[in-house]
């Protein structure tokens, strides 16, 4: 599978000598961009860098990309960019492992919940598998705004789980709706007969 989504630990010290990181002076939230395996292009990192920047509003907040790593687990990878459980959002596309992982801790995470971070990838998820990285982080980041923003984004697979309740609601009930049929109970034919003194 290609996506993976997990909560994680978000300190404000880079992922490495090539991240470009800035704070919000408003509200002392970081945000952190590491494109290790130059997946962008110079106009496309400036791009991201505002729409991190806008979203340094809400909490502290990192896009990475890899092609490899030496941590056991993305967790721990990320730990040392903001530290155990600071506010925060991080996004990394892994193409070491062919995956995209959306984390967040603190109060970001009651936003970002791991059903929500789970349908962001979900929604994305294509663009990675088709080397736009770009428009992955791009629009991962605009739901992450959006859910920021009290709004609601596109949760396909929630939406199936609910058909798929509603249409097993709906069989059981025409089966019971069939064995428990409405109206008096038949007993035999009901069929009126009208015989010569009848008339």
């Amino acid at each position: 599978a290609f996506v993976f989504c997990l909560i994680l630990s978000a300190s404000t010290i880079p992922v490495c000598a090539s991240a470009v990181s800035a704070s919000n002076e408003e509200t002392g939230y970081v945000y952190v961009l590491d494109d290790s395996a130059d997946f962008l292009t110079d106009s496309q990192e400036n791009s991201l860098q505002k729409q991190l920047y806008d979203l340094t509003a809400y909490c502290n907040v990192a896009f990475v990309t890899t092609t490899g790593h030496s941590k056991s687990s993305t967790a721990d990878y990320f730990d040392d960019v903001f530290g155990p459980h600071s506010n925060g959002t991080i996004f990394v596309i892994d193409r070491c492992l062919n995956e995209i992982y959306l984390y967040s801790d603190g109060q970001a995470h009651k936003i970002i919940t791991n059903s929500r971070a789970r349908s962001i990838t979900d929604n994305t998820y294509t663009y990675a598998r088709d080397k736009d990285y770009y428009t992955c982080a791009y629009k991962v980041f605009t739901q992450i705004e959006t859910l920021m923003q009290g709004k609601r984004i596109a949760e396909p697979l929630q939406c199936a789980a609910s058909h798929c309740c509603c249409t097993v609601s709906q069989s059981l009930f025409r089966a019971v709706e069939f064995t428990f049929p409405q109206g008096r109970p038949q007993t035999g034919d009901d069929r009126i007969v009208c015989t010569d003194a009848d008339q």
